[in-house]
């Protein structure tokens, strides 16, 4: 290669390839600011009402929370500094880690989580979802100094709404995600077992009956209709929350079934809320966890049951799948939106949803050029036709129409692809 590639490296060989291309074009790529207009994509694109929730800079500086986005949403009843307060005190917000196991830090985190159910509606019940299984809520209260929330202490005989109940999703934690991962890689790698064994030997591992598990909690989850107060959390709240959270959305709302806003959604919930990346690298560590890769699976699962109802299917996955495991992709790199802007990432490195993003934007643009005489018959799966994908997104119906506290407004079931009267007559002939 010849030209800025070549001449950039007497600067001193990047620390990967990605800064290579950045430093190449002389210029950082797009994709960094795809959630960053936290306006819009809580109050235009989700409708959060503003006379019951706003937009807060507390946490501008990552002084609140250092793994959270640096702008929140937030109860308009909520001050600053009680957010200073609870997040003093070990309490979060609506996605969050596992309680405190003290009576001095509860207060704090019953007076915001009281104040996020009124803004959803004064009679809303709250409810709270706990990933864990129940023997490892009581392994972190015992060693951690955490545990799981007991209804007693969220009820109050003079409020409107009280706790529902407290619902454990039995999530299996890291660790077995990865030894399923290990078991599941081994055997695609070999060859020696007969057609007739695989089959048994791929259930031995237990990575499918893992991922139904997630697919199921996010259900149960999107399944709560409003007005509802829902929380959810594990033990840190990066893992299974950030799985469970993200596939429940997905379920919910429609738009993060197109490809843009199925990258909003990861920028948002993994990125910005702190998904440990470098920690679950399976280049090694302790840490490592196929986490973000087994997430992908679930939706995979999901767009292959209702195509009708995607705009992207596994091949986008696997794309991102790879942007993950390769080490280039800045996006994929840091353990918090933190982490990132103190590496300069988003001037020096490649951002993966760029390409994701930019596949969006020339669908959208052959689509527009096409015309609506395609628009009543698609590809479906495949995506290659974007006006008929995008007319099938408008027409395809959504669970749950939700913000990103997990409350919603409509529920109606996704539905199995329907192939229109030319497709049947061209498979026809």
């Amino acid at each position: 290669l010849s030209g800025p590639l070549a001449t950039s490296t007497s600067f001193g060989r990047p620390s990967n390839p990605g800064e290579l291309f950045v430093k190449s074009i002389g210029r950082p790529t797009a994709g960094w600011d795809i959630c960053e207009d936290a306006i819009a994509e809580f109050f235009t694109e989700q409708q959060v009402p503003r006379d019951a929730w706003r937009l807060t800079e507390a946490n501008l500086q990552y002084e609140l929370c250092s793994t959270y986005p640096s702008k929140l949403v937030v109860p308009v009843s909520v001050a600053d500094d009680l957010l200073h307060q609870a997040a003093t005190k070990g309490s979060v917000l609506l996605r969050s880690a596992q309680p405190t196991n003290n009576a001095a830090s509860q207060g704090a985190e019953r007076t915001y989580l009281e104040a996020c159910r009124q803004a959803v509606h004064r009679h809303a019940p709250l409810v709270i979802f706990d990933c864990r299984t129940q023997v490892a809520a009581q392994a972190n209260r015992f060693f951690k100094g955490g545990g799981s929330e007991r209804p007693d202490t969220y009820q109050d005989s003079g409020r409107c709404g009280d706790l529902n109940s407290v619902i454990q999703l039995d999530v299996p934690n890291i660790h077995e995600m990865l030894n399923s991962y290990m078991q599941l890689r081994a055997l695609v790698e070999r060859s020696d077992i007969p057609e007739n064994r695989w089959l048994q030997r791929l259930g031995d591992t237990c990575w499918l009956e893992h991922c139904r598990k997630i697919t199921e909690a996010a259900v149960t989850v999107a399944r709560h209709q409003p007005p509802q107060c829902v929380l959810v959390h594990c033990s840190d709240g990066w893992d299974r929350t950030a799985q469970v959270c993200s596939l429940a959305q997905l379920l919910m709302d429609h738009r993060y079934r197109t490809r843009k806003g199925f990258a909003t959604l990861v920028d948002k919930d993994w990125r910005r809320f702190g998904h440990r990346f470098s920690e679950r690298s399976l280049a090694g560590g302790q840490k490592a966890s196929p986490i973000f890769l087994q997430f992908l699976f679930c939706v995979s699962a999901v767009a292959a049951q209702f195509p009708a109802d995607f705009e992207f299917d596994s091949t986008d996955l696997m794309m991102l799948a790879d942007l993950r495991l390769c080490g280039a992709m800045g996006t994929f790199l840091y353990n918090s939106e933190q982490e990132a802007i103190d590496a300069d990432a988003p001037t020096t490195q490649v951002s993966g949803l760029c390409l994701v993003d930019l596949a969006a934007a020339i669908l959208t643009s052959v689509g527009a050029g096409c015309g609506g005489s395609s628009a009543g018959c698609g590809t479906g799966a495949g995506g290659n036709s974007s006006s008929s994908a995008l007319a099938n997104r408008r027409r395809s119906s959504t669970i749950v129409r939700a913000n990103s506290d997990g409350c919603g407004s409509e529920s109606k079931p996704l539905r199995h692809q329907q192939e229109c009267p030319q497709q049947q007559q061209q498979q026809q002939q």
